[in-house]
């Protein structure tokens, strides 16, 4: 199936006719891409290989011990925190 394809003839139709129908069709595919990218990240941090420790937690200070304070990454920031790992690790 090809999503672009798809996507260009709903958008042609904004207007048209159908037009309902193609903007139910465009947020559909909005939907898939989102939940396509989650997937993708979900497997990336589901790999034994990856180093997900630094991804899902952040420093948020430094006491006086070592081992430092951390805080899980949530929401958007994890997403940006987990696209980025991946960038430098695939």
């Amino acid at each position: 199936m090809n999503i672009e394809k798809i996507k260009a003839a709903a958008l042609a139709d904004l207007n048209g006719s159908f037009g309902h129908l193609a903007r139910q069709v465009l947020q559909l595919i909005e939907r898939l891409e989102a939940a396509e990218k989650d997937a993708t990240r979900y497997r990336w941090l589901r790999n034994p290989d990856q180093d997900v420790g630094n991804v899902i937690d952040k420093r948020i200070g430094t006491p006086h011990d070592i081992t430092g304070v951390w805080e899980y990454r949530a929401g958007d920031e994890l997403d940006n925190a987990i696209d980025a790992a991946m960038k430098e690790k695939p």
